[in-house]
């Protein structure tokens, strides 16, 4: 529908709000400075848009108090036209939305607001452990004299508020090969978050709403269904999974080991959030297949899940 000007002004005569000049500012934010945003959340500019962001924000503060309006008008809106002209409202509505989420999005980590490119995890130092000591651990970065300069900016972190007592809290991102993206996973991305979130799978309700897994639970949640699928079961990917040749209600002794095997790695190996796996224990349990295994997750924290299949 091609927004008509008469529309437009009878939209403002009813309610006395002016909808042209909230729809340009949209125009102007999507045209002139998202591209920036996008930029800078992807780490392809280091300078923050702040306009662009101030806008942004004063557009979705705009959003829900045009939310309000039509809901007092409503009654008032008589024709398909207007109900054209709503719909088109709520789109821009959620595409403000998608905006507002570019960080996670472009699944970047935020550390006391600023941007970093790879995942970040809270770190203690220990009693006696310079900056440059923890850098130059497992956290691969290759210049740790010059790389504490930064870490100590991202954290805020004054000349009297470190020492080597120990105790001192920081968010730090890996660096160097440690660098990687996580497509399965929309969101700010920190040691937990990259695990993912899920609904969990016995249905039930917490406070006032349906429960919801994060954390270790959600990534445990997510091995163990894909321990246990079938072909066919994701919808999007039909041919990830077990096969009927594998699956529970066979001839145990006419199951393959070797497919089981190929059918596990392939599966598991679909799912960015891994880092590696390994099947640690297979054997016959009555009438099926108990496999037990190791899963090394991008968090590089190491869990074991155990199924029946």
């Amino acid at each position: 529908m091609a927004l008509n000007n008469d529309l437009l002004q009878d939209f403002k005569r009813m309610t006395r709000y002016d909808l042209e000049l909230y729809l340009l500012g949209v125009e102007e934010l999507s045209r002139r400075y998202y591209p920036g945003i996008v930029a800078y959340y992807r780490g392809r500019d280091n300078r923050v848009p702040s306009l662009g962001l101030k806008l942004l924000d004063s557009l979705v503060d705009e959003s829900k108090r045009l939310d309000y309006i039509i809901g007092v008008n409503v009654s008032r809106f008589e024709t398909t036209d207007w109900w054209d002209l709503l719909e088109i409202l709520e789109d821009v509505k959620t595409k403000l939305r998608t905006m507002q989420n570019t960080p996670k999005w472009a699944r970047t980590s935020l550390i006391r607001a600023k941007i970093a490119i790879n995942p970040s995890s809270e770190v203690q130092l220990s009693q006696g452990q310079t900056i440059e000591r923890l850098l130059g651990g497992n956290l691969g970065y290759k210049n740790e004299h010059q790389d504490w300069y930064d870490i100590a900016i991202h954290n805020d972190l004054r000349e009297e508020d470190y020492s080597l007592n120990g105790g001192d809290q920081l968010t730090v991102a890996a660096s160097g090969g440690f660098a990687f993206t996580i497509n399965s996973i929309v969101d700010i991305m920190d040691r937990e978050t990259m695990k993912g979130k899920d609904i969990d799978r016995k249905i039930t309700w917490e406070n006032d709403d349906i429960k919801v897994l994060s954390g270790d639970d959600a990534f445990i949640q997510d091995m163990e269904i894909l321990a246990t699928l079938r072909k066919g079961d994701n919808p999007e990917f039909i041919s990830n999974g077990l096969s009927k040749e594998v699956a529970v209600g066979q001839n145990i002794n006419s199951i393959s080991y070797p497919l089981l095997m190929r059918q596990i790695n392939e599966t598991f190996r679909r799912d960015d959030s891994i880092d590696r796996f390994a099947v640690t224990k297979i054997e016959r349990v009555q009438d099926g297949v108990f496999i037990e295994m190791e899963i090394y997750a991008k968090s590089r924290e190491v869990f074991m899940i155990s199924k029946v299949l």
